[in-house]
């Protein structure tokens, strides 16, 4: 018999695309934890405070240690984990190296939507003036400057077993064929019916 390998979830991907909203559904599914960058940021800003971006900056880094921190317990105890991020190339690749330390799954599901649509959603969450202050950020003055934003990110090497997940029209959170096709390709379903 094989030993299923511990699981480490990777789900980044585009602003607005509802990628936490996801972490969050599918984790409670699935019971899995989550832990997600922007919460663990935001514990760190309520308990701390910052002055200035700069500090903000050591906050995001120090967040980071903490996700990798956490992961690599999960992986020590063999509990499968999800993390949730705007992750950043070096983290990926911090994360790659701890599975391979510990032969665990890595799946990555990769968010991303139609630019328009995002930008809207962006810059109506803005508006809105509910974002903790450890993500307050100015609004884009135009869908050029988000698209500019985006491509940077596109840029991020998603490592592991990777699905790419349009997420424009939201279908991840009620769409029964998608949410199927998704927990399919992270259970490795298809491999197993094939």
């Amino acid at each position: 018999m094989v030993e299923e390998r511990t699981k480490i979830i990777l789900v980044g991907g585009d602003l607005a695309s509802g990628k936490s909203t996801f972490a969050h559904q599918f984790s409670a599914r699935h019971q899995i934890i989550c832990l997600t960058k922007d919460r663990i940021k935001e514990i760190l800003a309520d308990s701390f405070g910052f002055e200035n971006r700069k500090e903000n900056y050591h906050l995001s880094q120090t967040t980071f240690k903490l996700l990798y921190y956490s992961c690599e317990r999960a992986l020590e105890s063999k509990v499968d984990v999800l993390l949730e991020s705007n992750f950043r190339q070096y983290e990926v690749n911090e994360i790659e190296e701890l599975v391979k330390k510990y032969n665990a799954d890595l799946i990555s599901l990769v968010f991303y939507g139609e630019p328009n649509e995002l930008f809207r959603r962006y810059n109506e969450r803005i508006k809105q003036g509910d974002r903790h202050i450890a993500h307050q950020s100015e609004e884009f003055n135009s869908v050029e400057e988000f698209k500019a934003l985006l491509d940077k990110m596109h840029l991020v090497k998603f490592p592991g077993r990777v699905m790419y997940i349009d997420n424009t029209e939201l279908k991840v959170f009620t769409d029964k064929n998608s949410i199927k096709s998704i927990d399919d390709f992270v259970f490795n379903k298809e491999a197993k019916n094939g």
